[in-house]
């Protein structure tokens, strides 16, 4: 994972690809009616502003002249004119706020699903805090850009040429003067070009170390309370903090030096039109009306100007969100769905075999299981025991398709199931885990897990066949809500919901990892019933290590370093007095442990 995290880091320091613009393209194709309402609110926009200063110096030319009826009508239409610019202003914002909007449901919803797909692999890689900072604050500052940056940035650009070509054509020496500031402000922005990308850059980086170290530590307080560790991570979470803080405060020092320095860098160009316009005017060679047009067109030139100077920041957030956006984007699922995937057998028997699997969570990394050959009859219980690392989740979870193993095949009704739909796979194979993750939501969607196929009185029938239906009503029924990891409920609740939800879409195939380790004696007394009726007239794998579990099976099956050490019934493996026969000696003696993962 330390890998992992470090190529992050270096993700962040890359130069920004600008090719990566194209790449957003097609999350604006659904919302072109959107787009073209704006860039048409653009051009009125601009039409509305360049107005303004032309009404505005023939309306000072009138009072010169002393012309009521020109000054009247130059103030009414200039009165208008700033109605209409207000009008399509208003418009216009409110037209890409929406787009934004529209494009961060997008993104976001691409996104989470692109995650929701990964293998397991993934998330062992990736920090949860900086997918969640990914998913949130880097698709917020995109849908910024489209929202307040894309087409006002492409306004600020029409609005520099078309007042620059106004300029030009009243008179070209005040023009050139005041365009003499051009250059200036492109060396500025080229000065700090780097800086600016980089301390915003160094910003979410540290914003996503923030995120990742609070996730870790907010879902294990029970540890941080329990050793009174509060001080310590309390002097951790300051380091960490303080880093983002000195990154912010970098960011803050450059934006305070662009933006002062394009302010006076416009000033002089707009002092030094006023000199000679000044003189200009006083020699009759323009009117007072004409130079006060000119310095208004310099004011609303450099107006986007400084906009855009403003805006390099955000320009710079959003090119590093979007290559964060598209890093994850661009790393394929490594276990994914073929490209035309084979149909499981109807009616499902619940066949499983495994033929030579051999499996690393790593490269280089020792074996989980190495050359494992298994059958499971259709209906067969099989319990799965050993010691710890000795590979039982590991093959719990190949059979699922959580991982793909690096050898041999995993076949489900004779059938590979690297070659089967992940969705139709998982269907016919639950899995009921130790420690059950229970959602912030009802009881209900805990079970059916929003399948619109999975009615209320499916549920029902599934918490009554593991005998969970007691529970449910003492909690208050099937609409009572449970909040974030059902931190009220105890293990062995949760357990019993979660056996319900396994058995909900009547799988032909029920993997049991341990799945009763945690449940004290009188649940499971009433489960043990329920676990019966759960296993009845399906395949069950049991990864287990109660005896009351391991002498029901129809097997037993002993891993030992990846390999299947031993094989046969509980009877038939006491009397051989191998490793079995120890591990259930050692359980006999100290009746209320278990016999490890």
């Amino acid at each position: 994972m330390a890998d992992a995290v470090a190529a992050d880091h270096d993700a962040d320091l890359r130069p920004v690809d600008l090719q990566v613009a194209w790449r957003l393209v097609p999350f604006t194709r659904p919302h072109l009616r959107l787009l073209l309402l704006g860039l048409a609110l653009m051009l009125a926009v601009t039409g509305f502003g360049l107005l303004g200063p032309r009404l505005l110096g023939a309306t000072v030319d009138a009072i010169a002249a002393r012309d009521p009826d020109g000054v009247l009508r130059g103030t009414a239409l200039l009165g208008g004119s700033f109605v209409g610019l207000f009008l399509f202003r208003w418009a216009q914002g409110f037209t890409l706020g929406v787009l934004g909007q529209r494009i961060l449901y997008d993104l976001r919803t691409t996104l989470f699903a692109h995650l929701e797909r990964q293998a397991l692999s993934f998330f062992q890689r990736w920090p949860v805090g900086r997918l969640v900072t990914r998913v949130t604050g880097d698709v917020e500052a995109l849908a910024e850009l489209f929202s307040v940056g894309m087409i006002t940035i492409l306004s600020d650009v029409v609005t520099i040429v078309a007042v620059a070509a106004v300029l030009l054509w009243i008179d070209l020496e005040l023009a050139l003067l005041g365009l003499s500031a051009m250059p200036p402000l492109f060396c500025l922005v080229l000065v700090m070009r780097r800086p600016i990308r980089g301390a915003n850059r160094a910003v979410r980086r540290r914003v996503a170390e923030i995120a990742a170290f609070s996730h870790e530590r907010i879902q294990g307080v029970r540890v941080v309370r329990a050793f009174a560790a509060e001080a310590e991570d309390g002097g951790r979470f300051a380091a960490v903090d303080g880093a983002a803080v000195a990154a912010y405060d970098r960011r803050t020092h450059l934006d305070a030096l662009n933006n002062p320095g394009v302010y006076a860098i416009t000033a002089c160009a707009v002092a030094l039109v006023l000199w000679r316009g000044g003189e200009a005017a006083l020699a009759g060679r323009i009117s007072a009306g004409t130079l006060l047009e000119v310095i208004a067109y310099l004011n609303w030139l450099y107006m986007p100007i400084r906009d855009l100077a403003s805006k390099y920041t955000l320009l710079q957030q959003a090119a590093a969100s979007a290559e964060r956006i598209f890093e994850l984007l661009d790393h394929a699922p490594e276990v994914a769905d073929p490209p035309a995937p084979a149909a499981l057998p109807e009616p499902p028997r619940g066949e499983v075999e495994l033929r030579g699997v051999g499996f690393a969570y790593a490269p280089g990394a020792s074996r989980a299981l190495d050359g494992v050959t298994l059958r499971v009859a259709a209906g067969e219980t099989v319990a799965v025991v050993g010691a710890t690392g000795a590979g039982k989740s590991t093959l719990g979870s190949l059979i699922l398709r959580l991982w793909d193993p690096q050898e041999g095949q995993v076949l489900l009704d004779g059938v590979d199931v690297r070659t089967v739909r992940q969705r139709d796979l998982r269907r016919r194979v639950a899995l009921v885990l130790q420690d059950v993750l229970l959602f912030a939501g009802t009881i209900e969607e805990n079970v059916s897990l929003g399948d619109p196929a999975v009615d209320r009185a499916a549920v029902e029938r599934a918490a009554r066949a593991v005998a969970a239906d007691d529970v449910i009503a003492r909690l208050g029924g099937y609409e009572a809500v449970l909040g974030e990891r059902a931190a009220t409920l105890s293990q062995g609740e949760r357990q019993l919901i979660a056996f319900a939800r396994a058995l909900v879409r009547d799988p032909a195939v029920l993997i049991l990892d341990e799945a009763t380790a945690s449940i004290d004696p009188e649940t499971e007394a009433r489960l043990q019933a329920g676990v019966q009726a759960l296993v009845r007239g399906r395949t069950a794998i049991v990864i287990a290590h109660r005896l009351a579990t391991i002498q029901s099976a129809d097997r037993i099956v002993l891993l030992h370093h990846g390999k299947v050490a031993e094989e046969g019934t509980h009877a038939d493996l006491v009397a051989r007095g191998g490793l079995y026969a120890r591990l259930v000696e050692v359980q006999q003696s100290l009746p209320r442990k278990t016999l490890g993962r």
